[in-house]
């Protein structure tokens, strides 16, 4: 049986790993909240200008209601439309961003607790393990749907 001992991990393998780890969790996630911004954008758009073209008919008197100006949302129905019409591109920047931020998250996650095991390591010697050789087995191969034997001996 051999002895290994952890002294450190190299901080560059460890960001690298941390990266690739973090966009790989990341990307389905990522995928997800650039469909559901392109989504909500959409819908806000159109409440937005529905709201800008409000009727209320009262005691047979119809009377033409702007609500968005009487609530100063005037920016935002022009943010709304600008977004709504940028569709995929939009979908593509969110889902980048995200998925690029929580790989950068868990990029950095991964050096602080290698400089953490690192500062520990030096303190106590690190972590020691142990390995021993395992026999070699070759499996055998699986076989689905074997068909049995359908000789028969009538010696």
């Amino acid at each position: 049986m051999q002895r290994y001992v952890i002294r450190s991990f190299d901080l560059a393998s460890v960001a690298k790993f941390g990266l690739a780890l973090g966009l790989l969790v990341n990307l389905l996630p990522a995928c997800l909240c650039g469909l559901t911004t392109v989504r909500a954008v959409a819908t806000l758009h159109r409440f937005l200008e529905g709201a800008a073209q409000s009727r209320l008919t009262f005691f047979g008197q119809t009377l033409s209601l702007n609500l968005v100006e009487m609530a100063h949302l005037g920016p935002a129905l022009e943010t709304a439309r600008a977004l709504d019409g940028l569709g995929w591109s939009l979908a593509i920047a969110v889902g980048l961003t995200v998925a690029l931020s929580g790989a950068l998250i868990v990029a950095v996650t991964s050096v602080l607790a290698a400089l953490g095991y690192n500062a520990l390591a030096s303190l106590t010697g690190g972590l020691e393990f142990a390995l021993e050789a395992a026999p070699f087995r070759l499996v055998p191969a699986h076989q689905p749907n074997a068909v049995p034997s359908t000789t028969s001996d009538d010696s």
